[in-house]
């Protein structure tokens, strides 16, 4: 831990550090001497004092006295841990090639800045430096493949594939080599899209992949057009925002009309096997029209006047059944006819956002459930019809088989 030192540090008025060696005089009280005393004690592992001289005296090798005027301080401090005082971000960034993978490390403080990674503040420079480290992590987890040598150095090439529409597979390279240029470029940096599409807890959202697949082409689209490289993505990263909200756009658009196309087929399918059905239902029962008029062959043979009563009476009971049986399919007719006519008013809001090609179908079975339900409507009602056809011929044999009688 480094808080100890960085206590000593601020209390000693933060002095300049050459070679891993910082001094200072200050006015010797008991805080001061408490920090001193502490220090000496207890965390020798992050420094060690070369001299300590209370007015004068050297109190370096015995214990220090308890009052005094002033304090001179000489400190060595130990550069072997991994936590250590840097002078600047730049120094931090170039000194830490794990910055380039997206981590930062833990601890440690800034001379330029005065800051302790933990203090409550946050400096700006940190909130740029924690916002490259997550751009960074997440544009890695976005990534098909990293490419991690020499990372040192060159820092990491982030590598995205994406096939096209012929199958070909589209590559490009991103660099990762952090500087505090571009660093600094990242304190304003809107991460809200990569925090969705890093989201493990929602990996199956809606179109989720899909949309790390756009995300992907996007980015192989940015970088090949322009050749560009990490600093000039971050700096038009709105303009790369911009970029996959339309593509993004143009993808739930041709979704949205392939959905479309779909329910109109289904609406289409739906309402020819509703109409196939109510004449279907009806056409058993139409057949036994034919048979009423082959009992009236019978009623012209018949010599008796009850026998024949009879016969138009039964052919009567047939005409009325059928009539009513019509009457009721003409009943289930309408209620289709509404069904349909509420299932295509459902694309009336929509219709506008459709492709010419859609709309124009759309309008066409419109005309066709049109002409086809007028075209049924006078079918049922000609079957209703002829339904008491046969009642009327039973009635006129009837007639002339009596008028023929002596």
């Amino acid at each position: 831990m480094l808080d100890p030192l960085v206590k000593l540090y601020r209390a000693l008025g933060k002095p300049a550090i050459n070679n891993n060696y910082f001094s200072a005089e200050v006015i010797y009280d008991s805080q001061i001497r408490e920090t001193i005393a502490n220090f000496r004690q207890n965390h020798t592992s992050l420094g060690r004092f070369e001299e300590i001289s209370v007015d004068g005296k050297d109190v370096t090798e015995v214990e220090i006295p308890d009052h005094g005027s002033r304090v001179n301080v000489s400190v060595k401090v130990v550069t072997g841990s991994s936590s250590k005082f840097y002078p600047t971000i730049s120094e931090l960034i170039s000194k830490n090639p794990c910055i380039n993978n997206g981590s930062c490390p833990q601890e440690f403080y800034l001379i330029e800045n005065d800051y302790y990674t933990n203090d409550k503040t946050i400096a700006p420079c940190m909130t740029s430096l924690n916002k490259f480290c997550c751009f960074v992590k997440h544009l890695s987890h976005l990534a098909q493949y990293h490419d991690n040598k020499d990372s040192t150095n060159k820092g990491i090439n982030l590598v995205f594939i994406h096939p096209d529409d012929s199958g070909v597979q589209n590559t490009a390279v991103l660099n990762i080599k952090a500087t505090a240029n571009i660093v600094e470029k990242c304190l304003n940096l809107d991460l809200t899209l990569l925090n969705e599409l890093c989201n493990n807890n929602q990996p199956t959202g809606m179109h989720h992949q899909e949309k790390i697949n756009i995300f992907s082409s996007t980015i192989i689209d940015f970088i090949d057009n322009k050749g560009t490289k990490l600093n000039e993505l971050i700096s038009n990263w709105g303009v790369f925002l911009d970029s996959y909200n339309k593509n993004v756009q143009t993808y739930m658009s041709g979704f949205a009309f392939h959905k479309a196309k779909r329910e109109v087929a289904e609406a289409e399918i739906a309402i020819s096997d509703q109409i196939s059905k109510v004449l279907s239902d009806i056409t058993t029962r139409v057949l036994s029209i034919p048979l009423s008029f082959a009992a009236i062959a019978a009623l012209i043979k018949t010599n008796g006047f009850w026998e024949g009563y009879f016969i138009v009476i039964g052919i009567f009971f047939a005409s009325l059944i059928i009539s009513q049986l019509i009457a009721n399919q003409q009943k289930q007719f309408t209620r289709v006819c509404k069904s349909n006519k509420l299932i295509m008013s459902s694309f009336d809001g929509r219709r506008e956002t459709y492709p010419k090609d859609l709309k124009d179908h759309i309008d066409s079975l419109e005309k066709d459930f049109e002409r086809h339900q007028k075209r049924v409507r006078r079918t049922l009602l000609t079957f209703r019809a002829l339904s008491w056809a046969p009642i009327i011929f039973a009635l006129i044999a009837l007639k002339f088989m009596i008028d023929s009688q002596p």
